[in-house]
């Protein structure tokens, strides 16, 4: 059965008429004016789908007056998806993460704790209230989602569905986030720069072009010389050979490397070399 005819048939069963589903899109951000720009017809992914309703139901927590009519708007549609794509997997979604829509303040007030009290804390009075008021358990959790949800707290959500504290939990740094570098003694100024080095597109191309020189044989042919160069400006076998001498350069280049490849984690370690070489270098390696 295509969209349209179920649809149709929803209608007659008074389960959802058709205007209840463009409003179910339109909640979910579809359609031409929709914050999403993107029309929604059966090539539409589920993914997607629920990416939105994901991205909705975060930005409501930021609105404390109507945030809650706002989650209840977005459940709507995304069931209402759901029942039209008859799909097994949207469903399933909306059961485990349709979450609440008691207030954030009304959560805090709840479990009787500030929005300023820490993880530990928090986990811990939780299961003082459990123990005291057994009757309360699944407002006590709804309280407790919410407020996991509002602080993005994943030790939190993962309380809740294991009833065990993992402890402080290290998120891995998204792929395309910007990688730091560690503080090796006083080298936070020498940090900083090599890190704006690195966003110069220009520099980091120069740098690499140059490393793949360096490790050549001595006896580069003169077209090979020409293929490159510095703003516009020849390499000379005399800069070739010095680079070769200059161990500062190839840390540097490796802190590049670093810098691009570090995938699971926010930040690299440079070796200690760059530190001490840069204090105690000759003019010729500047």
């Amino acid at each position: 059965m295509d969209l349209q005819n179920f649809i149709l048939e929803e209608r007659t069963r008074n389960r959802f008429t058709r205007d209840d589903f463009l409003k179910a899109v339109s909640t979910l951000g579809f359609g031409h004016d929709g914050p999403l720009r993107v029309d929604f017809d059966e090539s539409v992914e589920e993914e997607f789908i629920i990416s939105a309703w994901r991205d909705g139901i975060r930005r409501s927590w930021k609105d404390e007056t109507n945030g809650s009519a706002i989650r209840r708007e977005l459940n709507d549609a995304l069931r209402v998806i759901a029942d039209a794509r008859e799909s097994a997997e949207m469903h399933r979604v909306w059961e485990r993460e349709k979450g609440s829509i008691m207030t954030v303040d009304t959560a805090y007030s709840t479990l009787g704790v500030s929005k300023e009290m820490d993880e530990n804390t928090l986990i811990t009075v939780f299961e003082m209230r459990v123990e005291e008021q057994t009757s309360q358990v699944d407002k006590l959790r709804e309280a407790l989602s919410v407020i996991a949800e509002v602080t993005q707290s994943q030790r939190l959500k993962v309380f809740l569905d294991t009833g065990r504290d993992p402890g402080d939990i290290v998120v891995p740094t998204r792929p395309d986030m910007p990688r730091g570098l560690h503080q090796l003694g006083n080298t936070c100024y020498l940090n900083s720069l090599l890190q704006y080095f690195y966003t110069i597109r220009d520099l980091r191309e120069t740098v690499a072009s140059l490393s793949a020189v360096a490790t050549k044989s001595p006896d580069l042919l003169d077209d090979e010389l020409d293929a490159h160069r510095v703003g516009g400006r020849l390499v000379t076998r005399r800069e070739i050979a010095r680079s070769r001498r200059c161990r500062f350069y190839s840390r540097t280049l490796r802190i590049f490397v670093d810098l691009v490849n570090a995938s699971c984690h926010s930040t690299c370690r440079p070796v200690l070399e760059p530190r001490v070489l840069r204090r105690s270098s000759g003019q010729t390696n500047h």
